[in-house]
């Protein structure tokens, strides 16, 4: 806090506040008390910030204090005392005990409304909580589990991926079918360069010779040329790598990345293309030896003849 107050930056009470219960702090120990408005034009909004000892109990406050209007203000004046008529008829210690009178009624009158003045913060407090934890998805899961309602592909994502899903869902619409940024979010997506080309399916067709003979037959209809034909379908060939060799083992075969792949896939490729996946490992020197743990081997993946 000392911090803070040495910094030139205006920080609101409640947003202190909020940071604070990140650090696992009692909200109902966290006190903001309103000095009145008269000062704001030129102060922070937190003046001063101190901890405290509860007077019924040994409990530790924190009491952040700042410039804002209170109950007592926004209240007529002269509801808790007479009002001053001047120093007519009066001597100086008589204006000074006078003085001293009106500042103990305004204290107490200030400690009764400070229970009541403590609600508005902590309701805009948790709201300031609430959104902390839609930001900080790295320590709390509200944004996963509020997307995970609508889109059930994020629970079967891991963790990371389905934060990085979430974030490509205001284009999604724009991506899919489009091969270059599918290519770009899918690498996004698994970590790994992946490379999306076109394959453009044939059939061959075997030579009819009584379908040329005059009259028989219509070309089109019952009969058409030999040779390999494309018949308007192609598909889109996935080619993932090349993938280092620390990371071989999480891409071998019933290592469930080929099922995080079809599950990509059925939001980014459009319904009417056919996906095939071929995934390179990058070898590195020294593969062709024996591993240091023989289970980490896997034949064509992490170690080569």
């Amino acid at each position: 806090m000392e911090i803070l107050e040495k910094m030139a930056a205006d920080f609101k009470a409640e947003v202190v506040a909020t940071q604070m219960l990140t650090e696992d702090q009692d909200i109902g120990k966290i006190l903001i008390d309103r000095l009145g408005s008269t000062p704001r034009t030129h102060t922070k909004d937190v003046v001063k910030s101190y901890e405290d000892i509860g007077q019924f109990n040994l409990d530790k406050y924190t009491v952040i204090e700042s410039f804002r209007q209170s109950i007592y203000e926004a209240l007529p004046e002269n509801v808790f005392h007479p009002p001053t008529l001047g120093g007519l008829g009066k001597t100086q210690e008589e204006i000074v005990e006078e003085i001293k009178m009106q500042r103990r009624k305004e204290w107490e009158a200030r400690n009764f409304f400070k229970p009541f003045e403590q609600e508005a913060p902590y309701l805009e407090i948790q709201a300031l909580m609430l959104e902390l934890m839609y930001e900080k998805k790295g320590s709390y899961d509200n944004l996963f589990r509020l997307f995970e309602q609508g889109w059930p592909v994020i629970a079967q994502l891991p963790y990371s991926m389905a934060l990085s899903f979430i974030y490509i869902l205001p284009i999604l619409h724009q991506v899919r079918g489009n091969r270059n940024w599918t290519e770009k979010c899918l690498s996004f997506l698994t970590g790994f360069p992946v490379t999306i080309r076109e394959n453009y399916v044939s059939g061959h067709i075997d030579e009819a010779l009584e379908g040329f003979t005059l009259g028989s037959s219509g070309l089109g209809i019952n009969s058409s040329l030999g040779g390999n034909q494309y018949d308007g379908m192609y598909g889109w060939d996935v080619h993932v790598g090349p993938v280092p060799e620390p990371y071989t083992l999480e891409i071998l075969p019933r290592s469930g990345f080929t099922g995080l792949l079809d599950l990509l896939a059925e939001h980014f490729v459009p319904a009417d293309l056919f996906v095939r996946y071929f995934i390179k490992t990058e070898p590195v020197p020294g593969t062709a030896l024996m591993p240091e743990s023989a289970t980490a081997g896997r034949l064509g993946y992490t170690f080569y003849l």
